[in-house]
């Protein structure tokens, strides 16, 4: 297309079905053309921001449910990460490479589990609270496990994880953010999480709600995963066995867009296609003229 004249070049570009990389239309060469999906429903193309983990990868683990597959060699160069802003109001971030199965984003090991039959509407709004005393510094807070002393076997158990993180509402309803543990301790019927960094709205009041997150020990409920950046490996229990007649297991990779449109790109169309698996926007257009955007998903 870029070498054709522009009085010559066609004026509709059709993708047939399948799955292809992700799509950056930067140069003015890509005007006036109307990109469309061949096919119909589910057989729609797919632009993919994610990369397939091979079948072949996965092995059981020693988890109860869970397979674990090496990454290495497949191109991944940044990991992501779980932003330790104690600014509560606009350093609430989560950059991790995510997981999707069928279609759908999979859970980043967590505790407590998702509860579908607690929260019919909201099953991922499932938290614990806090119920010990709560520091006058921001240094962390207590549980008192008096009530439930396999509490306290759990939150110990953390201990063992280099990335085990919690996700708080730790003063107002409103402005939550994650915490890195630095530590945790055990004294009686209290138990003590020490958290990384300190600033605004993480001095912990009483019943605040908050949950753990990117721990491997919680791994253990459908549809959760984990991955040791360090020596990376995906830790993943599928809601059924793998086959290989399963969908693909894929990593939520790209960052930024998976479809980018330059601002020089003018009276485009994009129609009958499917975007998935970017870690960030789907699509990216600014300062665009004349974009149609028709039957997308």
């Amino acid at each position: 297309i870029l070498n054709t004249n522009s009085s010559l070049r066609p004026q509709i570009v059709t993708i047939h079905p399948g799955v292809y990389g992700n799509l950056s239309l930067d140069n003015i060469a890509f005007s006036n053309i109307i990109w469309q999906g061949a096919g119909s429903g589910d057989s729609y193309p797919i632009i993919s921001g994610g990369i397939v983990v091979p079948f072949e990868r996965f092995e059981r683990s020693l988890m109860k449910g869970v397979v674990v597959a090496n990454l290495s060699g497949l191109g991944i160069s940044d990991w992501g990460s779980i932003g330790n802003d104690s600014n509560c109001v606009t350093g609430c971030t989560q950059d991790l490479i995510h997981l999707s199965y069928k279609g759908r984003m999979m859970t980043l090991a967590r505790w407590p589990n998702i509860d579908a039959k607690q929260h019919p509407h909201n099953s991922k709004w499932n938290w614990e609270h806090v119920n010990g005393l709560s520091g006058e510094d921001d240094t962390g807070f207590s549980m008192n496990t008096t009530q439930n002393p396999d509490l306290a076997k759990r939150i110990l158990s953390w201990k063992n994880g280099s990335d085990a993180y919690v996700h708080g509402y730790w003063q107002f309803d409103w402005a939550d953010c994650y915490r890195k543990i630095k530590n945790i301790s055990g004294d009686g019927d209290m138990v003590r999480l020490e958290l990384e960094g300190s600033g605004n709205y993480v001095h912990t009041k009483p019943n605040a709600r908050w949950m753990a997150v990117n721990v491997l020990q919680e791994l253990d409920h459908p549809e959760e995963y984990y991955i040791d950046v360090e020596k990376g490996l995906l830790y993943f229990y599928p809601p059924e066995p793998l086959t290989k007649d399963s969908p693909d297991v894929v990593l939520m990779y790209k960052k930024d867009s998976v479809v980018n449109i330059g601002s020089a790109v003018k009276n485009s169309t994009l129609s009958r296609l499917y975007v998935a698996n970017g870690r960030h926007t789907g699509i990216s257009a600014e300062n665009v003229e004349g974009l149609t955007i028709s039957l997308w998903v």
